[in-house]
């Protein structure tokens, strides 16, 4: 975390960074599912080097997005 915020630039206000693993737990996807979702824009992400870390609060925007849409289909 520390790494994305010297790279980022990020202000002084704590971010919570995610890895793929943890991402993919928390949305219950799999890696592939989680590559089409930075290919196609759906979840920001920051890359240093050959990683890629997510911010919590997205990941959970995502989370009560996917969670609307299954109730809204039922």
């Amino acid at each position: 975390a520390q790494t994305c915020h010297k790279a980022f630039g990020e202000p002084s206000r704590h971010t919570d960074w995610l890895h793929n693993g943890d991402v993919c737990r928390l949305l219950n996807i799999s890696k592939r599912t989680l590559q089409h979702y930075r290919d196609t824009g759906v979840l920001p992400f920051a890359q240093i080097g050959h990683k890629c870390y997510y911010k919590r609060e997205d990941v959970e925007r995502l989370l009560q997005t996917k969670s609307e849409k299954t109730k809204n289909n039922k």
